[in-house]
């Protein structure tokens, strides 16, 4: 036998799905995606200036948008308070210290690379 079509409305059996709070809530706003290996934070630490933020920003970007190479658009250098110089003076120390690689090409933005470091095997080590 079938059931008649109104036992299937909620609005007419008052069957309604209750939310106890087991469901995960989806999360708001912007994230940094790790893992960010430490070593990197260690190495970007001596840095002066926004070399901080802008490692940050391109792991973010990287995240985002699944592309080993990417670039950081002018809005989002406005609201962190990076100007032209400071992004240009950042990309050469983090380039310098072996944490991305940058590409310049007559007529586009920089692009950026995070340059991950592999582990490295300890001595002895049979693996």
């Amino acid at each position: 036998m079938t059931r008649p079509y109104w036992m299937d409305d909620p609005g007419i059996t008052g069957e309604h799905e209750i939310d106890i709070g087991l469901r995960p809530k989806p999360m708001v706003g912007r994230f940094v995606k790790g893992p960010i290996p430490l070593d990197s934070l260690v190495v970007v630490n001596r840095l002066p200036g926004k070399a901080w933020l802008m490692l940050l920003l391109i792991y973010h970007r990287t995240a985002m948008s699944s592309d080993r190479w990417v670039t950081l658009s002018r809005n989002l250098l406005e609201e962190f308070g990076v100007n032209r110089e400071a992004k240009r003076r950042a990309l050469r120390q983090l380039e310098a210290a072996g944490l991305i690689r940058t590409e310049q090409h007559s007529g586009y933005q920089t692009r950026m690379r995070l340059m991950l470091r592999k582990k490295r095997k300890k001595r002895g080590s049979k693996r």
